[in-house]
C-alpha cells in the first residue's frame, strides 16, 4: 500500500493562451459544449466543464505537451531536409517539404514563445514582490530595459541623455 508520501498530487489544470490559435481549438470546444448533460443546471454546468477539461488535455497532448523538445526535433528535421535539397536543388518534392517543415518549425516556435512568456507571468505572480532576489533582478531588469540613453531629434542627430539629472529630483524653485 502506497503512503502518503509516495502519492504524487495531479498537477493543476492550466489553459494555455496558445490553444485559442489552433484551428481546430473552437471546433472542438463547441461540440463538446453542445453535447447534451442531464440533471439541473449547475450539474450540466460542471458535466461540460469537465468534458472539456478532458478535451483539453487530450488537445494539450496532441498539440503542446513537451514543446521545447518537440521545437529541437523540427529543427533537426528541418536541417536535414535542407541538407538533402543542398544536395539535390531541383527536387520539386524536396522544396514543397522543406518550405513545410520550416513553416511547422517557425509555427512551433511561436508556440513555445507563447508558452514561456504565459508561464513567465505566472512565475511573476506566484513570486510576487515579496522582496525575494526574483523580484529584486526582475526590478533591475525592466529598469536597464526602459531606461533612455539616447534621443534622436527630426534631423536625425543624436544626444546622449544626462542619466544623473533624471534621478535626481527636481529643485523646488522649478515647482511653480
Amino acid at each position: 500500500m502506497l503512503t502518503k508520501a509516495e502519492i504524487k498530487p495531479r498537477p493543476p489544470f492550466k489553459f494555455l493562451n496558445l490553444w485559442v490559435e489552433k484551428e481546430d481549438f473552437l471546433p472542438m470546444v463547441y461540440a463538446t459544449w453542445m453535447e447534451e448533460a442531464d440533471g439541473d443546471p449547475m450539474l450540466q454546468l460542471t458535466t461540460k466543464l469537465r468534458r472539456i477539461k478532458k478535451k483539453l488535455k487530450d488537445f494539450h497532448l496532441l498539440h503542446s505537451s513537451h514543446i521545447t523538445r518537440r521545437v529541437e526535433e523540427a529543427r533537426k528535421e528541418w536541417g536535414k531536409c535542407q541538407i538533402d535539397l543542398d544536395a539535390n536543388p531541383s527536387n520539386a518534392g524536396l522544396r514543397m517539404q522543406e518550405r513545410r517543415l520550416a513553416h511547422q518549425y517557425n509555427q512551433l516556435l511561436n508556440d513555445e514563445e507563447s508558452y514561456f512568456r504565459q508561464k513567465s507571468r505566472i512565475q511573476w505572480l506566484s513570486q510576487g514582490d515579496r522582496n525575494t532576489k526574483f523580484f529584486h533582478r526582475s526590478v533591475l531588469h525592466r529598469r536597464s530595459r526602459n531606461t533612455i540613453h539616447r534621443l534622436i531629434n527630426d534631423e536625425a542627430t543624436t544626444s546622449q541623455v544626462n542619466t544623473t539629472f533624471l534621478l535626481q529630483p527636481p529643485s523646488p524653485r522649478t515647482w511653480r
